[in-house]
């Protein structure tokens, strides 16, 4: 399958759609700013916390069948100390076959998504953007595949337990509600272990990666985003927008076959004391 594990997971839970719909929302609740806001000169400029603008943070568990998601918690991001965090747990398990020889649906994710709107007065034409983030996570999956058998004319069958935390940033234009310009995205951490199958007319195929068992991760990641800019108007003021998605998530499902002695999980922890996300520094050009 095209687009790596993690895109192609992305789109098969259905994760990019609420992110665009939550995108959508926050901007609708952007609140306005006082129009006296002096420009800082046409110069290199870094800004660090306490930042000034506003944050917007949303959590949704999804599942279906037998799964469960989980929000263990979530620490809405402080503009006052640069720091937010999120934490969430999923599980699922191979459900009872349903009618038409199906071996059930099973799917359940836990996902964050956090807007920051951080106020960059004194832009004017053309500038580049570096924001500064470090990351601490600790993030672990589980997956058994079990076995799927039955009929091979047309079936599916998927497996799978995986995390990720991703992003990217935008310049929002206050003064017309506009956005002026798109970063590029950031494709984040992550980890997945899956094993799908799927046959049609007696062909089969497969893909795997992980394989059975557990898999861990504990480590501190640093990363700048870049944003270019061209066309800012003196006369206009401008946020900085950033968006954070974090998602665990688990699914055991199968359509045509019976999927059976499957169960997967995933925990993704950055919320707790010893873990979280810190804007570090923006820094304008």
């Amino acid at each position: 399958m095209s687009g790596g594990p993690t895109v192609w997971a992305a789109k098969r839970h259905g994760q990019l759609g609420i992110l665009a719909i939550v995108t959508a929302c926050a901007i609708l609740l952007l609140p306005t700013v006082a129009q006296g806001v002096s420009p800082r000169p046409l110069a290199t400029w870094t800004v660090y916390a306490p930042y000034h603008g506003s944050s917007q943070s949303t959590s949704s568990t999804v599942w279906t069948g037998c799964a469960k998601g989980h929000v263990g918690s979530f620490d809405r991001f402080s503009l006052r100390s640069g720091i937010g965090g999120f934490s969430g747990s999923a599980k699922a398990r191979s459900c009872s076959v349903n009618a038409g020889n199906s071996g059930g649906v099973s799917t359940g994710s836990s996902e964050g998504v956090s807007h920051l709107w951080i106020n960059l007065p004194g832009l004017r034409g053309t500038h580049t953007v570096t924001v500064n983030w470090t990351f601490a996570v600790y993030a672990t999956q589980t997956i058994r595949f079990g076995t799927c058998s039955g009929s091979v004319t047309a079936n599916t069958c998927y497996r799978y337990a995986g995390w990720s935390v991703t992003g990217y940033p935008e310049l929002y234009d206050r003064t017309n509600g506009t956005t002026l310009s798109f970063g590029t995205a950031w494709p984040g951490i992550s980890n997945e272990s899956y094993f799908d199958s799927w046959c049609y007319e007696a062909q089969c195929s497969s893909e795997i990666s992980g394989g059975n068992g557990t898999q861990n991760f504990t480590g501190t990641v640093s990363v700048s985003w870049i944003l270019n800019l061209t066309g800012a108007k003196g006369t206009h003021l401008y946020a900085l927008e950033l968006v954070l998605d974090s998602i665990a998530y688990a699914g055991c499902s199968a359509w045509g076959v019976v999927l059976k002695g499957c169960v997967g999980s995933a925990l993704l922890d950055m919320s707790t004391p010893n873990y979280g996300a810190k804007l570090d520094s923006v820094s304008i050009s």
